[in-house]
């Protein structure tokens, strides 16, 4: 009884915290993985390229109406900070959904946004590898050893439907 009575006491003496993010385990590997897709446009990143820097990995398909406006605050991230040791990849996953989208679709999307960034093809490995991906825009921030700094998934139904530049700029600046 007295030891029920300390956890409850130390439970509400505790200071309060911010809800916690959805629990995302990473492996290593992921983003290594990104390394073997295809490039869709200019180059597939290498393992040089992840190494001792920040990286940004979003996800995306050229039908998603939120992915717009990240591939503009990627483009600016990119820009801004590019050589201070930041790296974004984009990856492109459901592409096929519904019907949605074709060839012509992505490369428009492409074309429109001129990506400063690399852009690769996903698969099903990527997908799993990056804690069972299953909806866009999802978005992971990794700090420069490598660990998970930030995780956004796009909930259903939710409000916010992608980060935005200032909250993105406030998970990514502090980290170079």
């Amino acid at each position: 009884m007295r030891s029920l009575v300390a956890v409850l006491l130390l439970l509400l003496l505790a200071p309060a915290q911010a809800p916690a993010q959805p629990a995302v385990r990473v492996a290593d590997d992921a983003l290594r993985l990104l390394t073997t897709r295809p490039a869709l446009r200019g180059t597939a990143p290498t393992a040089a390229a992840f190494d001792g820097r920040v990286v940004v990995v979003a996800f995306f398909a050229s039908w998603c109406p939120p992915c717009d406006p990240e591939f503009r605050y990627l483009n600016a991230l990119t820009r801004d900070h590019g050589r201070q040791g930041l790296t974004v990849v984009a990856v492109n996953v459901f592409e096929d959904f519904g019907g949605l989208s074709s060839p012509a679709k992505l490369e428009a999307f492409l074309d429109r946004h001129d990506p400063g960034f690399h852009v690769v093809a996903g698969s099903e490995a990527v997908k799993q590898a990056y804690a069972g991906l299953d909806r866009i825009p999802s978005l992971f921030v990794f700090a420069r050893d490598g660990g998970l700094a930030y995780h956004f998934r796009h909930a259903r139904g939710a409000k916010k439907t992608h980060v935005g530049e200032a909250e993105l700029r406030a998970v990514v600046e502090p980290l170079l």
